[in-house]
């Protein structure tokens, strides 16, 4: 590999990975200094608990379950949270959270800022891909 090649990848690299670490640094300052981004939270949905099995061990089914119902048409990459709410991943761009209070369930639609968006990313919340 000659000498010239060699500084052009670096070149190549340095530009595609510059930004990455600019972002990471600027979101993690952000963080610290208390500044973490809003959500918009926008009620679309409610049911009754008894038409859902909220407690079982699928997840991912329930939430399917929960935005058929919904008339939600929505992919996701995964589902965390247990128990009395439940939360669709990636977190960085609009996700729906589901909780149960007393005998119905609320599905809510989540918006994130950008600067709450670039958090997320940070945290590893996005697509799988990222």
């Amino acid at each position: 590999m000659n000498r010239k090649l060699l500084i052009n990848c670096h070149l190549y690299m340095a530009a595609l990975f510059a930004p990455v670490l600019l972002i990471m640094g600027f979101t993690g300052g952000m963080y610290l200094l208390g500044y973490k981004g809003s959500l918009e939270e926008k009620l679309v949905f409610h049911i009754a608990a008894d038409k859902v099995n909220f407690q079982q061990d699928n997840k991912a089914a329930t939430v399917e379950q929960l935005l058929q119902m919904a008339q939600i048409e929505h992919s996701f990459d995964s589902v965390v949270g247990g128990g009395r709410s439940l939360m669709t991943r990636p977190s960085s761009t609009r996700h729906y959270q589901f909780k149960l209070e007393d005998d119905r369930v609320i599905v809510l639609e989540r918006n994130p800022s950008v600067l709450r968006a670039l958090i997320e990313l940070h945290k590893g919340h996005g697509p799988e891909l990222f």
